[in-house]
């Protein structure tokens, strides 16, 4: 039930609700993150910041199938139902574990309490964030701001909807969602964002081992490879097997050049116009006519060729894969035979499974392995090595040992004061380098490892597309 003013709101009273959610900003939850505890949300979590109403759903849907109040109903009736045979409970249950890791798209339950946490504790992130569960009721607000009372929305249908349609407006006004949508168009993007994700849950996934060995948390907290510059360096194997596999590295056989030449379209008229149309527009060439295309794809009969085109300009919804195909409005779409082997096409970009899916996938999998890899490494250098989380808790402590004794001292001369800080000063330079050189060596392993992954899955998917052309 709704508490207080909810039971009858006025039109002022909703106009405050609505006025309150359009200036809110999830970002402000995330600078509190950052400032409060070192820590950043997920890259993926990270984007969706951007959005009022992206962030307003997740809170609003479950996490999962499994964290739904009718599953778990429904799993507790399934165990107490005496009268169905044993076999029969045991199958259903089975059934229902499959499904209940389901992702729905919600915040995860620690996720919440974080966000909770963050407005409980922090008056200005409490007022500029909005929660679906509550408002904040404008009668409470005077002189003094610490009194200012937030309720639950409870089933107040008109304050729900006031507060929706001023996450909405906000979105549209800020294209919130439309930027996210804009950023993924490109599937290079798409790609990137899955090598983040991955960098940042090697780490996260290596805090365990990092508390086995005493070494304080505050030294390893996620992003551990701080350097922004440094994260995206990480991602390029999988970026660039995605260029390559989308034809925006070279042309593929039986396509035109970007910017073909009018005496043979497999030649281009202008070098560095086709690398920028390449490069920064994201471009591809076009499919030859079927005669100069069998030239160098002689394995593709007409029939085939004819049906790919066809595929490849179909706007046709299609939500059965059953029949070798599926589309989705056009955007997203594939098929079983394409003629570089079964593909996906987002947004206009044929991305082949064995030439591309799976070398980016590998690519992805390969920086979390390689993360995991080098936070073990710098884990383990314990004054054998210059580096390592141990040797830079070392140097931060003298840090702040030194910061903690010159603060209490009276210096008798200004000259000494200033070589305190000097010396402070370059202290804090060894500890930056040292902290460079971890973000280095996480950096190493992780394109070690994603670039032998792509690699060795390019070389697998393009030897099985070879047998496959061959047959």
């Amino acid at each position: 039930m709704a508490e207080g003013f909810l039971k009858d709101p006025s039109w002022e009273e909703l106009l405050d609700i609505y006025r309150r959610s359009f200036e809110a900003n999830p970002r402000n939850y995330s600078d509190y993150r950052r400032k409060a505890t070192g820590y950043e949300n997920t890259p993926l979590m990270d984007m969706g910041q951007g959005s009022q109403t992206w962030n307003y759903l997740r809170q609003a849907l479950p996490e999962n199938v499994g964290s739904m109040q009718w599953f778990q109903n429904q799993a507790r009736n399934i165990q107490s139902a005496n009268n169905s045979p044993k076999w029969r409970r045991t199958l259903a249950t089975n059934a229902m574990d499959a499904v209940s890791n389901v992702p729905l798209g919600g915040y995860t339950a620690e996720e919440r309490l974080k966000y909770q946490q963050a407005r409980a504790d922090d008056l200005n992130v409490r007022t500029k964030t909005v929660d679906f569960t509550q408002v904040l009721d404008p009668n409470s607000l005077g002189a003094d701001s610490s009194k200012a009372k937030w309720v639950p929305i409870g089933d107040s249908a008109r304050a729900r909807a006031a507060q929706a349609a001023g996450v909405v407006s906000a979105d549209i006004a800020t294209d919130g969602a439309r930027n996210i949508w804009w950023f993924l168009n490109a599937p290079q993007a798409v790609a990137s964002m899955a090598a983040l994700s991955a960098l940042h849950h090697g780490q996260k996934g290596s805090e365990d081992v990092v508390r086995a060995k005493g070494i304080p948390q505050e030294n390893v907290q996620v992003p551990t490879m701080k350097r922004r510059g440094y994260r995206l360096a990480a991602t390029l194997p999988s970026v660039i097997a995605m260029s390559a596999a989308v034809g925006n590295i070279g042309r593929k056989p039986g396509y035109k050049q970007v910017v073909p030449s009018a005496e043979d379209p497999r030649q281009t008229a202008d070098p560095w116009q086709e690398a920028l149309s390449r490069y920064f527009l994201g471009r591809t060439g076009r499919l030859l006519p079927y005669k100069e295309f069998s030239r160098e794809r002689p394995d593709v009969s007409p029939d085939e060729y004819r049906r790919y085109k066809a595929y490849s300009f179909d706007q046709k919804t299609d939500l059965n894969p059953l029949d070798g195909d599926f589309n989705i409005l056009g955007a997203l779409r594939g098929t079983t035979q394409g003629i570089h082997g079964p593909e996906v096409n987002f947004m206009g970009k044929s991305i082949p499974i064995g030439t591309g899916v799976l070398p980016v996938a590998a690519g992805v999998l390969g920086a979390r392995m390689g993360t995991k890899k080098a936070m073990k490494r710098l884990v383990d250098k314990r004054g054998t090595e210059w580096g390592g989380f141990d040797q830079l808790n070392k140097q931060k402590e003298l840090i702040k040992t030194a910061e903690e004794k010159y603060k209490a001292k009276n210096f008798k001369t200004e000259a000494d004061k200033v070589a305190a800080d000097d010396w402070i000063a370059k202290q804090q330079m060894i500890a930056d380098e040292l902290d460079s050189r971890n973000q280095r060596e996480i950096l190493k392993q992780a394109l070690l490892y994603s670039g032998t992954g792509v690699t060795g899955a390019a070389l697998v998917g393009e030897g099985v597309e070879q047998i496959r052309r061959a047959d």
